[in-house]
């Protein structure tokens, strides 16, 4: 039998999300594996292992940069720390999630998941969160926050906020309300 791909230095909690995923399919397993060693923060993983696994119909990994899937009549592409230009900066949101109805505009939303380590340990980070937030806002982008207790106590909830957010902009992108 083979062996789950690489997982030292994940935490526990995401390994036992990606058994399921293995259980499903190891090609996707080891696309997921190689994508979650790239990202930043355990937040971040927790997150994407979650949301693959709520959803495992919809999502899949493509490689070690994004996630893509049809849902809902759309191509969604879930692209973690991209760099994106919004008002007069530029911002790496934790994941810009991109919504391409078939015939229809693209468009793309954000998560942003607030751990201590990079959004609370000091002022300065903090002053840089509310300021990405009136960009985004400013800008008519939606930027979905979470923390990371509530994506910890509850991560079948935060990806199911995300998937409504995929449905509502696919509707709205192909004019239907």
């Amino acid at each position: 039998m083979q062996q789950l791909p690489r997982t030292e230095g994940l935490p526990d909690n995401v390994i036992d999300e990606l058994r399921k995923v293995w259980q499903r399919s190891s090609e996707e397993c080891c696309a997921l594996a190689e994508l979650l060693h790239s990202l930043e923060s355990d937040s971040e993983r927790w997150f994407l292992v979650n949301f693959v696994n709520r959803f495992p119909e919809r999502y899949h990994p493509v490689n070690q940069v994004a996630l893509t899937g049809n849902a809902y009549g759309a191509i969604v592409d879930v692209v973690p720390q991209e760099k994106l230009h919004v008002g007069s900066s530029f911002w790496r949101p934790d994941f810009t999630i991109h919504v391409q109805p078939l015939g229809g505009k693209r468009s793309h939303f954000c998560v942003e998941l607030n751990g201590y380590q990079f959004h609370h340990a000091t002022e300065a980070q903090v002053r840089r969160d509310y300021e990405k937030y009136r960009a985004f806002s400013c800008a008519g982008v939606v930027l979905l926050p979470y923390s990371s207790s509530e994506l910890l106590d509850n991560p079948r909830s935060v990806a199911g906020d995300v998937d409504l957010q995929i449905r509502k902009r696919a509707r709205q992108v192909m004019g239907a309300a």
